[in-house]
């Protein structure tokens, strides 16, 4: 666990194939979380669907959040739709993690959020996990973030 946390901190990229190794093989769940997070930073657009897999509902709580972070640290385009279906996901922390997540992969997610967040209100919960990531993404500016909140309809 230490040495995925180092790989992460030196964004070393060359330990990409050992983490993914990890995630596969690894028995321990908190080793196995380490290696996610820090495959999230020195992974890349292949690490996508591998990360995606681990949201799964089969899949342990604290694997799947890990997992959703993970996603927000590769910043990839791709992982949008992953965690725009997760914005409603029953387990709130995991979806407020998506939420997160897709602010940090950027444009394309936060055009994600504002059109999840547009339809909030109290049968739309994504809608409001959506709203909710915009509000404290402003609160940190954010960049790329509308700076007023979204009208719900």
């Amino acid at each position: 666990a230490a040495a995925t946390m180092v790989a992460a901190e030196g964004a070393l990229s060359a330990t990409a194939p050992r983490l993914r190794q990890l995630l596969a093989d690894e028995p321990d769940l908190d080793v196995r979380i380490s290696a996610l997070l820090a495959l999230g930073r020195v992974g890349g657009a292949d690490d996508v669907a591998r990360l995606a897999a681990l949201t799964g509902p089969a899949q342990p709580t604290a694997l799947r959040r890990a997992a959703a972070l993970a996603l927000g640290e590769l910043g990839h385009p791709d992982a949008v739709p992953i965690l725009s279906r997760l914005l409603s996901d029953p387990d709130i922390r995991l979806a407020q993690h998506s939420g997160d997540a897709l602010v940090q992969v950027g444009p394309t997610g936060v055009r994600a959020l504002t059109e999840a967040a547009s339809g909030s209100g109290p049968g739309n919960p994504a809608g409001r996990v959506a709203a909710g990531s915009l509000a404290i993404a402003r609160l940190r500016k954010a960049p790329l973030v509308p700076t007023e909140p979204v009208s719900s309809r």
